[in-house]
């Protein structure tokens, strides 16, 4: 604990002081700046936190091919600088990785998301089987590549000599929350941009907020008040039928609380509801519903069912719940990071806060990462264990100090280069953020277990406790095979 309070205060003393740099000038002087820092020239001064710590060594310029998908080529594909300040920090990144060890990047792009995923993983397959070498690393969606670990393709990362997971660049946990009886094939670090853009926070409009008189969401925060019932509280302030019909709506009418499906879903993690828990092994086993899940389910049905009068609102598609919120008609969204992009235009200004505890005596806020981030897998291919080891410590710690930063600035704008609680509160869901197993693994499973508490009304339910017994035998019967599975490898 006190090394992980170390590199959250070091590194929100670096992003302070890079933003505090970049927080003037114009767009040339911001893009000219952040090209400096990401190439190591002394544009700050501040204590940089911890360093890179890694053999010298000189690979003579050999190549390292990396299996990326299409949709994410903004976290490595940048052939040039080009003045956008993601893509140039992603430039000088790959730049420093290639000068720190002394090899060539060649990053192959394929489609490898969720309708895709068959094709892309075939890919790794039939390279492994073949024993062909052809992929040094993969970087491939979570829950759509995850699943083939079980088949043998992957090299367990808890075994790499370069890896420190210690380290802030690497999402803190991995080995409690993801490892099979200590095996972690698929790892997490800040080199997956996506996982900044697709971690799931509450957004809430300060206007709002000081209309109604409501307490100021960040401190609630920061003293641990923020809570489900909280949130409930709140929402039921601000709820309103403005063009008085009766009926709200989502064209004409304010909500206390909008979200989208899989956002939502992030209660899951954020209240500590734990559908899977580990024995004394490090084995994954279906957990039994106690009095504090029992609460979390009555608690999210009378919310979900807007018996706080909160008017809780859903929508599938994340342009329409962004945009009631851009319109000034919601005290409260639960969205992803990246939805920021749909607020270029909000008149009020907003806030942005991680999703709230179960209650007051939960010691810490959890932020569930998307399950469409990016994860590392190093099949057993690879041509250099100790390379490929190295590549994922200095691609991860590169981007934590450098790319990290030129999204904050380009996500948020001056929002983040001035306002102080938001960087404070992203620095928080960051070092809140864990990929949970139940979200990891969740697609290996019939139900999903990512999906267990009610995220829409129509899922409400009384009879949620023989519900959720009547899905544990077949739930087990999938984490047997799994272990069984993991077992077997090296």
């Amino acid at each position: 604990m006190k090394r992980r309070l170390i590199s959250t205060l070091l590194l929100i003393s670096l992003l302070v002081s890079v933003f505090a740099a970049s927080g003037c000038g114009d767009s040339a002087d911001k893009s000219d700046e952040t090209t400096a820092a990401a190439s190591g020239s002394d544009v700050t001064t501040a204590d940089p936190g911890p360093q890179l710590e890694l053999p010298e060594v000189n690979y003579e310029g050999k190549e390292f091919t990396i299996l990326s998908t299409v949709h994410a080529e903004y976290e490595y594909v940048a052939e040039e600088m080009t003045g956008d300040v993601v893509s140039d920090a992603v430039y000088n990144r790959n730049r420093n990785v290639e000068e720190l060890l002394g090899i060539n990047f060649n990053i192959i792009s394929e489609p490898g998301h969720w309708d895709d995923k068959d094709n892309f993983n075939h890919l790794i397959t039939s390279s492994v089987m073949a024993g062909d070498g052809a992929y040094d690393l993969i970087n491939g969606v979570t829950v759509c590549v995850l699943p083939i670990a079980s088949d043998g393709m992957f090299v367990n990362s808890l075994d790499l000599d370069y890896i420190n997971f210690d380290n802030p660049w690497w999402i803190q946990g991995m080995e409690d929350d993801l490892a099979i009886g200590g095996k972690l094939f698929g790892f997490i670090g800040d080199a997956s941009l996506s996982m900044y853009k697709d971690i799931s926070v509450i957004y809430f409009n300060k206007t709002l907020i000081d209309s109604y008189k409501l307490e100021n969401p960040y401190d609630l925060v920061r003293n641990g008040t923020w809570t489900i019932d909280k949130l409930a509280e709140m929402s039921a302030a601000a709820a309103s039928d403005l063009n008085g019909d009766g009926a709200m709506d989502t064209t004409n009418d304010q909500f206390g609380y909008i979200t989208a499906a899989v956002p939502q879903r992030t209660f899951q993690t954020a209240t500590e509801f734990k559908v899977i828990r580990f024995d004394e092994s490090g084995n994954p086993y279906v957990a039994d519903l106690g009095d504090h899940e029992v609460s979390i389910f009555e608690k999210m049905n009378a919310f979900v069912s807007n018996k706080n009068d909160n008017n809780f609102q859903y929508a599938t598609d994340q342009t329409v719940v962004s945009n009631i919120f851009n319109d000034e008609r919601a005290l409260f969204m639960c969205q992803f990071l990246y939805c920021t992009e749909y607020l270029r235009d909000m008149k009020s200004d907003f806030g942005i806060i991680p999703v709230p505890k179960y209650d007051e005596a939960q010691e810490k806020y959890h932020s569930q990462i998307g399950t469409s981030t990016s994860m590392f897998f190093i099949p057993r291919t690879t041509n250099d264990l100790d390379l490929t080891s190295m590549v994922c410590e200095a691609l991860c710690y590169y981007s934590w100090r450098d790319v990290v930063p030129a999204y904050y600035e380009i996500a948020l704008k001056e929002k983040y280069t001035r306002d102080e609680d938001v960087k404070e509160m992203l620095e928080l869901i960051r070092n809140s953020a864990q990929m949970d197993f139940t979200f990891a693994y969740s697609t290996i499973f019939s139900p999903f277990t990512n999906m267990v508490l009610p995220t829409v009304e129509t899922d409400v339910s009384t009879d949620y406790m023989s519900k959720y017994e009547s899905h544990k035998s077949a739930w087990q019967s999938v984490l047997d095979s799994l272990i069984d599975s993991y077992s077997k490898l090296s």
